[in-house]
């Protein structure tokens, strides 16, 4: 079975993918030139996560779509869920990595960093871009040893996750919210979202 919409609209979905990844991308060069995460960035980005997420699910109970955790309905029930989607992706990420943290497995930064992606996408989307972004970082300091531009600094940088999350977020979020962006068609047994309806009727 299928899952529902995540999106109400397409032209939203676009818009939450597009500022997504350019805040993740910022991330991603800011830490390759200073091997730091700017406080101010993550925090931007959390807070930008929540606003989209809380506009999501009030439009989409305004349309009578299905929410996260919430009945759906009206429109403050889809708020409230909105809000609670990023609560949730936002806390159980924030105490994952903090165990990475406590193991010396990712920095402070990196920490703040998936938490606010989590607060975007929830926790279970996280993990999979934790997974690729993995495979992306291994592939780029393979590249760089391929080069011979290893810095005094490299090892710093080896720990931290910025620029591989901001390729791995772009590609696996295309992947996931496929049928909501209309880059791929669902099958006849799934859902039509509300939104598709109302266009038609």
């Amino acid at each position: 079975m299928e899952r529902p919409p995540f999106f109400p609209d397409p032209y939203f979905g676009w818009a939450f993918y597009a500022v997504l990844v350019a805040l993740t991308a910022l991330g991603g060069y800011l830490d390759l030139r200073r091997a730091v995460l700017p406080k101010k960035l993550t925090l931007s980005l959390l807070a930008v996560g929540v606003v989209f997420n809380i506009v999501r699910g009030a439009w989409l109970g305004s349309l009578g779509g299905k929410l996260s955790w919430l009945p759906t309905g009206n429109v403050w029930l889809g708020a409230a869920d909105g809000f609670l989607f990023s609560l949730v992706g936002f806390v159980l990420t924030a105490l994952l990595f903090v165990l990475f943290w406590m193991a010396k497995l990712c920095g402070g930064g990196d920490v703040k960093l998936f938490a606010a992606l989590g607060a975007w996408v929830g926790f279970w989307h996280v993990l999979f871009i934790m997974l690729v972004s993995n495979f992306v970082r291994a592939l780029l300091l393979i590249g760089r040893l391929g080069r011979n531009r290893l810095r005094a600094h490299q090892g710093k940088q080896q720990m931290t996750y910025a620029l591989s999350v901001a390729i791995s977020a772009a590609v696996v979020l295309l992947w996931t919210y496929r049928f909501d962006l209309n880059l791929a068609v669902r099958s006849k047994a799934a859902p039509i979202p509300a939104r598709a309806e109302a266009l038609h009727e």
